[in-house]
């Protein structure tokens, strides 16, 4: 493979893999122990927290290449 795949494959696609392993892991230790305020608010912080990273890159990526 080219380095520039090689490098998409090992951090992209395995990084996304082990971050939503860890997610799921450490929601359902919450869950396990009776800690269901926890688990709620744990799921809907890191959901929001994505889905507000992900718009203020793509308003970032729109400013940029305004030119």
């Amino acid at each position: 493979l080219a380095p520039p795949v090689r490098l998409l494959l090992a951090t992209g696609l395995c990084g996304g893999f082990t971050t939503m392993s860890t997610f799921t892991h450490e929601a359902l230790v919450f869950i396990e122990r009776a800690a269901y305020l926890h688990a709620a608010g744990y799921i809907a912080a890191t959901l929001l927290c994505c889905m507000g990273s992900f718009c203020a890159g793509l308003y970032a990526v729109t400013l940029a290449t305004r030119g």
